[in-house]
C-alpha cells in the first residue's frame, strides 16, 4: 500500500489561489502554478467560499502575479 504525505497548504499559497482565481484563472492553471493537485485546488476554494482574506495582501500578490506572468492578460 503506497501512502501518500500530505504536506498542509501554506498562509502564501492559500493567498496565491486566491489570488489567481481572482485574476480567473481555472483550477487546473492554478494547481499547475502552485504544484498542487488540482482537487487541493478545489477543496481551498470551496473551504474558502465567500470568504476575503487579507484583501491588501491579496491585491498586492495579484499585482505580482500579474506582473509576472508571461500572457497577455487585461488587468
Amino acid at each position: 500500500m503506497h501512502m501518500r504525505h500530505y504536506r498542509q497548504l501554506t498562509q502564501e499559497e492559500r493567498y496565491q489561489i486566491t489570488a489567481l482565481k481572482g485574476l480567473g484563472y481555472t483550477q487546473r492553471q492554478i494547481a499547475r502554478e502552485t504544484g498542487r493537485s488540482p482537487s487541493t485546488i478545489s477543496w481551498e476554494l470551496r473551504r474558502n467560499r465567500g470568504v476575503e482574506t487579507a484583501p491588501t495582501r491579496t491585491s498586492a500578490l495579484s499585482a505580482t502575479i500579474c506582473n509576472n506572468c508571461s500572457s497577455d492578460c487585461a488587468s
